[in-house]
């Protein structure tokens, strides 16, 4: 599922393709950040790109990058940490980029509950701060919390990088 969703994610902010977030996750608040994040992306990389330079393939690297999966069990019935190393491919070359994602059992479905890509100057780098600790399955009910991403959203959109 999350190698799914990295590859939706990336196709749509190179190639502009739609990518289904309810698939992947039921929080609106995570969606509405996450749809924000791919437009912000989108709008960044069609202004740098090659016309012909499109997404081809996703790949969860396995040469020499370990991965990093846990599983916490807690009050709301756990939920599993993933640190995925992300091998993106297009047409000019590859980049890699780590993801990291928790991810639990809600109404018998699994989803995405956070997702944050922390690489320098990486969208959630920015906009969330560095090194966040991702290890809170509720952190996109936090009203307060939220409010703040969404004004760092903002703030963010209107700066060049």
């Amino acid at each position: 599922m999350c190698a799914r969703a990295l590859t939706d994610y990336y196709k749509a902010i190179w190639n502009g393709t739609d990518i289904e977030l309810n698939a992947f996750m039921n929080n609106e608040n995570l969606v509405h950040y996450t749809q924000k994040k791919i437009q912000s992306q989108f709008d960044l990389y069609f202004t740098i790109k090659l016309a012909d330079d499109f997404v081809q393939s996703v790949g969860i690297a396995t040469r020499d990058v370990d991965w990093e999966v846990e599983y916490t069990n807690n009050e709301d019935g756990g939920f599993l940490y993933l640190h995925l190393p992300a091998e993106i491919n297009y047409n000019q070359g590859s980049f890699g980029e780590a993801t990291e994602f928790l991810v639990r059992n809600e109404n018998d479905q699994l989803v995405i509950v956070d997702w944050y890509t922390g690489g320098k100057d990486t969208y959630d780098f920015m906009v969330r701060g560095e090194n966040e600790t991702i290890d809170n399955p509720t952190i996109w009910n936090n009203s307060q919390w939220v409010k703040e991403i969404n004004s760092n959203q903002l703030n963010f959109s209107g700066s060049t990088r």
